[in-house]
This record gives structure tokens, C-alpha cells and sequence, in this order.
């Protein structure tokens, strides 16, 4: 048991010092890039390049925080595929929207945006699935049970805005639908996690 343990050990901490440079980068890179954007907006003064720089800095900014969830599910040892799926959409989609940003002119091929808003979604999905396995349901049903309807939910969501973007669905029908789930996603997003702090029991310390 003691030689299981000390190996287990010694796998996180593995783990964790190849994770922690990649942590430790990104989190320069998130502050270097606040510091660009207060410099450009402190002068008051914008032009084309100040407004991709920014664009850059914000799409940096929401890749940082996107991934969060699959980082620490990597880092864990945990659902190495999704993470490795969510991580792989978030790199690619944040590299054809900077792409975007510096090369505008690509924006009036519209398959090149439609790519970007599939690979977008899927990232955020994926990533969202990541969050929502941060719960631990530790054999209680209801919150397994919610973890299963939101995971449903959010490939329902994800699966629907695809259609519309290759479809250019325009049924309200179909957008009532969709505007529903989003909501029940939301509110299941809220609730895994009361439910897996108030009914999963608690360990002996």
C-alpha cells in the first residue's frame, strides 16, 4: 500500500513539473498582455494595429481561461482524451482568430469564419464538459444524474449551433429550442456542483 502511494506520489509530481512551467507561461503571457492593452487604451489614441493588438490580447486572454478546467483534468491524470481534445480545439480555434484579426480580408471567405465558429464551439464545448467533471459525484445519484443531463445538454447546444452555422438555420422554432437548452445548461452548469458540495459525503480527515 505504502509502494502504491509513493507511487502515485511521485506520478503527480511528475505531472505537475511538466504542467507548472506551461501554468507558470501563461500566466506572463495573460499579464503581459493586460499591460499591452491598458498602455493602448491609456493613450486614448486607436488605430488599426492598436485594435488587433487588443483583439490578440483578448482572444489570449479567453484561451487562458477556456482551458483552465482541461489543464487541471490533464495535470490529474483524469479524462486525458476530452482534455486533450478540449486543449487541441482551444489552440486551433485561437489560431485561426488571431489569424483573423491580423488578416481581416480572410473573413470575406465565409467557410473560413464558419470553420472557426465550428472549431469555436467545439472547444468551448469540450471545455465546458471539463468544468462540469470537476464535481466528483462519489457514488451520489443525483448528482451524477445532473452531471449526465448537463454533459447531454451541452453537446445538444453545441451539436444545434453547428447546424445553424453550416445550415444558416433561420426557424424561431429552432432558436426557441436552442435559447431553452442553453438555459438548462446554464442552470445544470450552476447546479452540479451545489448539489456535489451539499449530498456527496464528506471525507474523515
Amino acid at each position: 500500500m505504502a509502494a502504491s502511494a509513493d507511487e502515485t506520489l511521485t506520478t503527480r509530481a511528475r505531472r505537475w513539473n511538466v504542467l507548472r512551467p506551461t501554468l507558470i507561461a501563461l500566466m506572463g503571457t495573460l499579464v503581459a498582455s493586460a499591460i499591452t492593452a491598458i498602455v493602448i487604451v491609456s493613450r486614448g489614441e486607436f488605430n488599426d494595429t492598436d485594435g488587433r493588438v487588443l483583439g490578440t490580447a483578448a482572444a489570449l486572454a479567453g484561451f487562458i481561461v477556456l482551458t483552465l478546467p482541461s489543464l487541471f483534468h490533464w495535470e490529474r491524470g483524469r479524462y486525458r482524451p476530452l482534455a486533450a481534445a478540449a486543449i487541441t480545439a482551444s489552440l486551433v480555434s485561437f489560431a485561426l482568430l488571431v489569424t483573423l484579426i491580423w488578416q481581416s480580408d480572410l473573413f470575406e471567405d465565409t467557410s473560413v469564419a464558419k470553420t472557426l465558429g465550428t472549431i469555436g464551439i467545439v472547444a468551448f464545448a469540450a471545455n465546458h464538459i471539463s468544468l462540469i467533471l470537476l464535481a466528483r459525484p462519489r457514488g451520489v445519484l443525483p448528482v451524477a444524474a445532473s452531471m449526465a443531463v448537463t454533459t447531454a445538454l451541452v453537446i445538444a447546444v453545441a451539436a444545434m449551433l453547428v447546424t445553424a452555422i453550416w445550415g444558416e438555420v433561420g426557424s424561431q422554432a429552432f432558436w426557441r429550442l436552442a435559447a431553452i437548452l442553453i438555459i438548462l445548461d446554464i442552470l445544470g452548469t450552476i447546479t452540479v456542483p451545489l448539489l456535489a458540495r451539499t449530498l456527496s459525503p464528506r471525507r474523515k480527515r
